[in-house]
């Protein structure tokens, strides 16, 4: 998550809900990957070393967490909700890595 925001007082005290950009990978493969007290991660506050974090709306479907889905019918159009990192990094890393 360090591609976001974390230098402001909201942000610190876990009063905003701060975003992280979307996640493109190589092979044009994206999602969301979301940690902060409004997110499905662990541990839910905005700064943290966190070891699940929520993916949202991927580009494609996943096969490292599927089973994670909210609406396992529409994966794509979904929230996967305290995936763990190592899910995350996989999935990642088997579309070539972040571009």
């Amino acid at each position: 998550m360090a591609a976001r925001d974390q230098s402001s007082y909201e942000v610190q005290h876990d009063i905003a809900f701060p975003r992280a950009p979307r996640i493109t990978c190589s092979d044009g493969f994206s999602l969301s990957v979301q940690a902060s007290h409004g997110a499905y991660c662990a541990p839910r506050c905005n700064i943290a070393d966190w070891h699940e974090v929520e993916v949202g709306y991927p580009s494609d479907t996943p096969k490292a967490f599927l089973y994670l889905a909210e609406d396992p019918e529409h994966p794509t159009d979904t929230v996967y909700g305290y995936v763990p990192i190592e899910l995350v990094v996989e999935e990642i890393n088997s579309h070539g890595g972040v571009a």
